[in-house]
């Protein structure tokens, strides 16, 4: 009776558990062979065309000229996986599935035409493109697309993490659709116009660009993106963050954003396609560009509901924060360093039709001694005490004004570092809470 029942539950198992096959990919191979670790095939995409979920290829070093379409979905607990062993340069991936991974692979190409020249097109739902070198395109690195429309919820719950985006065209990484998460990547270099790419007379040069509802833009930075880059024909308008809508509920936290006090701003945000509204900042690091969080737009329009908390500005020549008709936002505990010395601008700019904010428990310096206008509720002007302003390290000295001097907040449970807040008896202004044991390292 027991042997019985154990045959019954074994045989059950068996017929729900999705039995994964481990594919190889080789120079050496054939597409003919069987696609094993002795037999590999000769392309990425007979794999593609081949596998089925829970199935995994090994892509074995080299130079495979071709650009993968993948149109074959997997299931939640068996995706289908892509990855390398080695280093493996190829044209990119167009994944119109779901359930899929891409991991490990050197991306580039000088494709002319839009579709094959972007370096992975994702749509889909709990795709993966992770750890990937995406450079050197005529297109954009990375594009969450929305099918149907931007804030199409066919792409969604997708995950980008740990890419290194270099010299991509307009974007290096744009996002669509609904609850996408983009993590931990490294974007630097945003070109106008690559050598030998077809015009367009639209290119711009930016970190993201983000369009839909409900995305997480978390640990990723966005650097050196210049305007005396070469190829930029087109005076770009340089952005780490820029929507012009459908936008809404988005969440931008432990980001840094650096520029040469060059032509770039930390955030631009407009409409064009409404609505635009409900972002939340918070510890997130900002410096050497000519404007921080720009949210601006026609007269009628409005950006609401913006929470900027727990951010640390410096080194930015024009206003920290620019906010114009917008209504129901919160300022609070942000720390703003060398803000404003271009033109004696406050380090926080609000236009008089702006409504409703909360704005107190900002620090406030200028290592000049210049400081504009006059202090907010519970706001701290003076001297930080970081630990290297020149150095690019924004933790707090233990003799910081900036310590317990902020204001608790329930949507900032940790900061830049993961720490918890507080430590002490209130928040720490910036995005740092101290805990001790720093000095020298820099952020970058």
């Amino acid at each position: 009776m027991i042997h019985g029942l154990f045959t019954l539950l074994l045989v059950l198992a068996c017929a729900s558990q999705s039995w994964a096959t481990n594919y190889f990919v080789a120079k050496t191979g054939s597409d003919a062979a069987a696609g094993g670790v002795s037999t590999p095939w000769l392309t990425i995409q007979k794999a593609a065309n081949t596998m089925v979920a829970g199935d995994t290829v090994t892509v074995n070093a080299g130079t495979y000229a071709e650009r993968v379409g993948v149109t074959t979905s997997g299931t939640a607990g068996n995706f289908i996986r892509y990855q390398t062993n080695g280093v493996v340069v190829m044209q990119g991936f167009r994944v119109q599935a779901s359930y899929t991974q891409v991991v490990g692979f050197e991306i580039t190409n000088s494709n002319s035409l839009y579709y094959t020249g972007i370096g992975v097109y994702v749509a889909g739902t709990h795709n993966e493109v992770t750890s990937n070198y995406v450079h050197d395109l005529y297109w954009e690195g990375i594009w969450l697309f929305g099918e149907n429309a931007r804030d199409d919820p066919l792409t969604a719950n997708n995950l980008v993490n740990l890419n290194t985006i270099v010299r991509a065209r307009t974007a290096g990484i744009f996002v669509e659709g609904i609850n996408n998460t983009v993590d931990s990547n490294d974007i630097s270099h945003t070109i106008t116009d690559p050598p030998g790419s077809p015009a367009d007379p639209n290119a711009d040069a930016d970190g993201m660009r983000f369009f839909g509802s409900g995305h997480i833009f978390r640990k990723n930075n966005i650097h050196d993106i210049l305007d005396t880059d070469a190829y930029q024909l087109n005076s770009p308008h340089i952005d780490c963050f820029q929507t012009w809508g459908p936008a809404t509920n988005m969440l931008f936290e432990q980001n840094v954003c650096h520029g040469a006090i060059d032509n770039m701003q930390a955030t631009q945000a407009s409409v064009l396609t409404a609505p635009v509204g409900t972002f939340t900042y918070r510890n997130n690091i900002f410096y050497d560009m000519t404007h921080g969080i720009n949210i601006s737009f026609l007269t009628g329009q409005t950006i609401d509901n913006l929470l900027i908390v727990n951010n640390t500005f410096k080194n930015i020549t024009g206003q920290g924060v620019i906010l114009k008709s917008s209504s129901n936002d919160i300022i609070r505990n942000n720390l703003f360093y060398n803000v404003g010395a271009a033109a004696g601008d406050e380090y926080l700019a609000i236009d008089v039709a702006s409504t409703g904010a909360t704005i107190s428990n900002n620090g406030n310096w200028s290592t000049t001694g210049s400081l504009v206008g006059s202090p907010y509720t519970n706001d701290v002007w003076a001297d930080p005490k970081i630990v290297s302003g020149t150095g690019n390290d924004f933790h707090l000295q233990s003799t910081s004004p900036l310590r317990d001097a902020g204001v608790t907040l329930g949507t900032v449970t940790n900061d830049k570092d993961g720490t918890a807040r507080p430590i002490g008896t209130a928040y720490d202004i910036g995005a740092y809470e101290y805990h001790g044991g720093f000095g020298g390292s820099s952020i970058q």
